[in-house]
């Protein structure tokens, strides 16, 4: 998908990715989560999102992982309030895909009564020689609103171990 194309989407509210979907609440903060961001946009993930707090406005982190041509991309956006006044950071984080130094998954499988087994959990550590922490994404089913879907784990190393340099 082209940025061009992410931005159209994202203004409506969703940006959906085969098993994926990166959601934003108020779509007049897609210009501060676009950023810079330019070229194709291959998979992306959504880690963590804003939600509407006890009063109609918004508050939380919104954390999404983007795969791009040559770069990670770590979109961290965060509400902070000093008394009246509410602010929205985003920050974009690339991480050049020749940074990437190690892709671990970890997959779980459940015994299954007539197909044998099925996935239940997956979690992917990406480690680069730019951060200290590797950056993580997981998914379980039972799926609820917070839970990322497993399969879209298993998509991110996917699409991820096809673009990273092999060392």
């Amino acid at each position: 998908m082209s940025a061009k194309e992410f931005f159209e989407h994202l203004g409506r509210g969703v940006v959906e990715f085969e098993k994926s979907r990166l959601r934003l609440l108020n779509v007049v903060m897609a210009p501060a989560f676009i950023g810079p961001l330019d070229g194709t946009i291959h998979y992306g993930v959504e880690r963590s999102r804003l939600r509407r707090g006890e009063t109609p406005r918004l508050e939380g982190v919104q954390d999404w992982l983007l795969i791009l041509d040559a770069h990670l991309l770590h979109i961290t956006g965060r509400i902070t309030v000093v008394g009246d006044e509410r602010t929205l950071t985003v920050d974009h984080r690339f991480y050049p895909m020749s940074t990437v130094i190690d892709i671990a998954l970890r997959s779980e499988y459940r015994e299954e009564r007539f197909t044998g087994v099925a996935l239940s959990a997956a979690t992917l550590e990406i480690t680069t020689s730019s951060i200290d922490e590797p950056l993580q994404i997981s998914g379980q089913y039972p799926q609820g609103d917070e839970t990322l879907d497993p399969e879209a784990v298993m998509l991110f190393a996917k699409h991820l171990t096809g673009r990273a340099p092999s060392r």
